[in-house]
């Protein structure tokens, strides 16, 4: 069962972060490109939907308009995942 979930599942590879969970529909949609410094984020507050993103030291990177949008900025800042 596990081998053929394996082969059933991961049949073209493991896919990468982000453009292996982006589908081609959404090759026409608006995006942001931002600059982001070496060393670790992590997520901080969130007040009333806005979502800091912190340096690790825990200075305040910046502030974007959803948990969902800084965790993905996190997620894709991160490499050998």
């Amino acid at each position: 069962m596990k081998e053929e979930t394996a082969e059933e599942v991961l049949a073209d590879g493991v896919k990468k972060f982000p453009e292996g969970f982006i589908k081609k529909s959404w090759a026409q949609t608006e995006y942001e490109e931002i600059l982001v410094p070496t060393g670790k984020l992590k997520l901080g507050e969130n007040f009333f939907g806005r979502q800091q993103i912190c340096l690790e030291s825990g200075d305040v990177f910046i502030e974007v308009a959803s948990e969902a949008k800084g965790k993905f900025i996190i997620y894709a800042r991160k490499t050998n995942i």
